[in-house]
């Protein structure tokens, strides 16, 4: 990860304001989908209650980094999960 960050901050800017927002946008679907279909495949284990907890911290690292991204955050922070 501390790799990718640096390459990310190195390279280039370009594109557009419209490629980010389409990017981020799809990140999100992406992600929507990927957990739906996760949670559908694996169904017998997501109802197992001793599964919930992870699951729940899980889903935690997410809503953090979101939410600092939401407030203003730089996404390279080493802190932001």
């Amino acid at each position: 990860m501390d790799q990718l960050t640096k390459e990310l901050q190195s390279a280039p800017g370009g594109g557009s304001e419209a490629d980010m927002f389409s990017e981020l946008e799809d990140a999100m679907k992406t992600m929507i989908f990927r957990w739906t279909v996760c949670l559908c495949r694996y169904e017998r284990y997501y109802k197992i209650n001793a599964h919930k907890e992870r699951i729940k911290e899980i889903v935690h690292i997410g809503k953090k980094f979101l939410k600092r991204i939401e407030g203003g955050r730089n996404p390279y922070d080493k802190d932001i999960l």
